[in-house]
């Protein structure tokens, strides 16, 4: 049972575990549909590598800031500081040394890195999470979808609200309204 759980918790799907197992599907739902208790530790089981997945999936909807660390041996990094005399005479102290001073590494870089939010994932995300506003209907999305933005070629009130008539294509680009065109006299 213990090596079930842990395949599972791996999110090895049923048909894979029958193959460890040497077993049909037909086996291992009836084992399932009669065995309350197996059948729950499985579905519990099963559970740690979805929620795994759903919560890189939300990391990447977000974006992810991390600290890359760079490392390097001490004995380099001790070599690299000396000049002269004392960097000759560092080969014999360091065969004095122990071997896990020998071996041990010292954080020479931090560099904070981005990973900017992932749109396929975003997009995902929303179509299986919001799925009345999101529900795909070709190139188009339904439902209401109201955004705001203030300040991004200038102060809050330069770009012109877009009007009832006004609609966005598919590349993002607004198209005129008639009463846009009636007024350049096109």
């Amino acid at each position: 049972m213990d090596k079930i759980i842990k395949w599972c918790e791996e999110g090895l799907v049923d048909e894979d575990i029958c193959a460890m197992l040497s077993i049909s599907t037909s086996v291992w739902y009836r084992t399932k549909k009669d065995k309350l208790e197996f059948k729950e530790a499985v579905t519990r089981a099963k559970h740690l590598p979805n929620r795994k997945v759903t919560n890189a999936l939300f990391e990447r909807c977000l974006g992810v800031e991390y600290d890359e660390t760079t490392s390097e041996p001490l004995i380099s990094v001790i070599l690299n500081s000396l000049k002269g005399e004392a960097r000759e005479s560092v080969p014999e102290l360091v065969k004095t040394l122990p071997k896990t001073v020998k071996d041990a590494l010292v954080t020479t870089k931090v560099v904070s890195k981005l990973i900017p939010a992932d749109i396929q994932a975003i997009k995902f995300w929303l179509m299986n999470r919001e799925r009345k506003i999101w529900a795909k209907s070709g190139d188009q999305f339904t439902g209401d979808i109201h955004v705001t933005i203030d300040g991004l070629y200038g102060e809050p009130g330069d770009i012109p609200p877009p009007t009832p008539t006004d609609s966005i294509t598919s590349k993002g680009t607004k198209k005129a309204s008639t009463a846009d065109t009636e007024d350049r006299g096109e």
